[in-house]
């Protein structure tokens, strides 16, 4: 059963091999957003030349369907795993962003062993992790920003409005109802001023909280963020593609 696989990469991509790791473990319906993101970031790479292997322990996710990528392995997703198709595959770049919090959390360890990383590295991942500012207010109203960066600027493709129930459901909302101009300007200037000191290439999605007028920071992520197939679809804007 392996021969048709090693026979596969024999005969590679001039361009070379890209390795997407997907949601890890998950219960059945959730992380649509990450399976959304690696499918069309497989269709992206493969359009540009590349071959593309993804990486998902979820049997159940679309993404785990042949033919989304040139090849497929359902293995957990640990680092003695995601090393073994690493050696196995020889990408010339690994993809997490798209990957949820298991594949981030992955990137520092792989990093040490001089995987090239495309998207978040490591301090990016830990940094962002671990900056939280602010504490929930109940009379604040709060915002999402999923941006794009290069590490030298940033495009914001939408701005989302969170509204947060007592029983804490969330609705969001685009456009957004309650943000001023005023607050809009300085949260982008925020926005910028955070993906660029991070170096972000790719996705990165930050929550904002107004509170009397005081603009806080309640939450910087670069896993990919939910609202990115809303986002997309009501923009009409490729965002997977351009991150």
């Amino acid at each position: 059963e392996a021969a048709p696989c090693l026979e596969a990469l024999k005969n590679r991509s001039p361009k070379g091999t890209i390795l997407i790791i997907d949601s890890g473990s998950s219960l059945y319906g959730q992380n649509c957003e990450c399976d959304y993101a690696c499918i069309l970031c497989a269709k992206t790479y493969r359009q540009m030349g590349y071959e593309v292997a993804i990486m998902n322990n979820g049997p159940w996710d679309v993404a785990s369907d042949f033919g989304y990528a040139d090849r497929l392995y359902i293995e957990p997703v640990t680092a003695e795993d995601v090393m073994n198709v690493v050696y196995m595959e020889n990408p010339v770049g690994v993809v997490t962003v798209f990957g949820g919090e298991e594949a981030v959390n992955l990137v520092k360890f792989l990093e040490q062993q001089e995987v090239k990383i495309l998207g978040a590295n490591a301090e990016a991942a830990f940094i962002s992790k671990n900056l939280v500012t602010a504490q929930n207010f109940m009379t604040s109203s709060e915002f999402e920003v999923n941006l794009i960066s290069d590490s030298k600027s940033i495009f914001i493709p939408g701005i989302m409005e969170r509204f947060i129930s007592e029983e804490k459901d969330v609705v969001e909302v685009y456009p957004t109802f309650n943000l001023s101009d005023v607050l809009r300007e300085a949260m982008i200037k925020k926005s910028t001023e955070i993906a660029l000191k991070l170096e972000v290439r790719g996705l990165l999605t930050i929550r904002f909280i107004n509170y009397n007028n005081d603009l806080y920071i309640k939450e910087v992520s670069p896993v990919v963020s939910g609202n990115i197939p809303f986002i997309s679809k009501i923009t009409g804007l490729p965002v997977v593609s351009y991150a």
